[in-house]
């Protein structure tokens, strides 16, 4: 039987041509590339190869050899072919699970596709982070919450936030330019990646190693954010660390820098890590600003002690962790601290922030 995608594209892209047959295993209709007005071409499904195949019988056509849909829709009509590339996207996501076991399987076979255009609708894969008991205390003992203030806070930062548990692994194709990415999620806290109010795209952590993964429809970019872009008050290189700042908007890099179609505002923090890593990152930053090829316009300087403690993590979440399980201060104080900590020590000036990092001695 054709894919019901293809058979809706391949109807879009002939459009005005005379149909001959239509039934849930082929298509026959007059080839609007060669002019052919005998019905000769045909979309089809072979069931040996198990796919739809396009074949216009006209010698000498450019579809006159088998090829799939996928192949030949650009050449019936280029305009649909990346509305059909997401849209298929979309389906191999609803249907993409490894085990027939797999609880939430039969839900899925039940709606015709998890993924709409709003984006995807994650509690078709995943459950609800706060039913899972498991997953509350990955946070709890991640982000030190010592009261029912610390949990409402951090998910209203978060907003929804997912579970997979051990035995409900979930694989996610990924389509790119370069090539198919897969990502299996089991036993893992899920953030979804949101864009104009739609959930796009999700941040995978493993709750026992350091397994992660970050899975993206098609042209979203690699950044996680609670905000509108323009109102973010800082960005760190991952999610917890941006939760642990104290700040209320704030944004997320997943990777090694903000992405092109990402630009912070004039007054948004930009802060790396504090290892050597971070300091190249800073200092590549700063080249760039002065130069005058540079995004960012304030940074924060990691010091080396503030108000009498000294700062030796590699991050702000390790930093939370410390100062409330060993220091034994309590977390609303520890979040105050390190939001005074990161405005008092930022720079708006890049130029300012280069001498400075000269003066301490760094090396790159």
């Amino acid at each position: 039987m054709l894919r019901e995608v293809n058979r809706r594209y391949f109807l879009k892209a002939v459009q005005g041509a005379k149909i001959k047959k239509d039934t849930p295993y082929e298509i026959q209709c007059n080839c609007p590339l060669c002019g052919d007005k005998k019905y000769r071409l045909h979309l089809y499904h072979n069931k040996q190869k198990n796919i739809d195949l396009v074949h216009c019988f006209n010698a000498g056509c450019v579809l006159d050899s088998p090829m799939t849909f996928k192949r030949a829709l650009p050449y019936l009509n280029p305009s649909l072919e990346e509305a059909y590339k997401k849209e298929t996207l979309m389906e191999i996501i609803s249907n993409s699970y490894i085990k027939e076991d797999n609880p939430l399987k039969s839900l899925l076979q039940k709606k015709k596709s998890a993924v709409a255009d709003t984006g995807i609708d994650f509690l078709h894969f995943f459950r609800d982070c706060k039913k899972s008991k498991r997953c509350l205390e990955y946070l709890k003992k991640r982000l030190k919450w010592q009261s029912k203030d610390d949990f409402s806070r951090d998910f209203q930062i978060l907003g929804n936030v997912y579970y997979n548990g051990k035995k409900e692994e979930t694989r996610f194709f990924e389509h790119s330019s370069e090539k198919d990415k897969k990502h299996y999620v089991k036993d893992s806290i899920i953030i979804p990646i949101r864009d104009k109010g739609r959930e796009v795209g999700f941040y995978s952590r493993a709750l026992e190693d350091r397994r992660f993964s970050t899975f993206l429809l098609p042209d979203i970019p690699k950044f996680w954010k609670n905000c509108p872009v323009s109102e973010m008050q800082i960005v760190t290189e991952s999610i917890f660390d941006s939760v642990s700042t104290g700040f209320e908007n704030i944004g997320a890099m997943l990777s090694a820098d903000t992405p092109p179609e990402i630009s912070p505002p004039e007054n948004c923090i930009v802060a790396f890590d504090n290892d050597k890593t971070g300091f190249e990152k800073l200092y590549k930053e700063i080249e760039n600003t002065i130069s005058g090829k540079g995004k960012y316009k304030r940074f924060f300087i990691w010091p080396y002690s503030f108000r009498g403690v000294v700062i030796e993590e590699k991050d702000f979440n390790e930093l939370l962790q410390r100062l409330v399980e060993i220091e034994k201060m309590p977390r609303k104080e520890v979040l105050r601290f390190i939001k005074e900590m990161i405005e008092y020590n930022t720079e708006e000036n890049a130029i300012k922030a280069f001498l400075k990092l000269k003066e301490k001695g760094v090396k790159i």
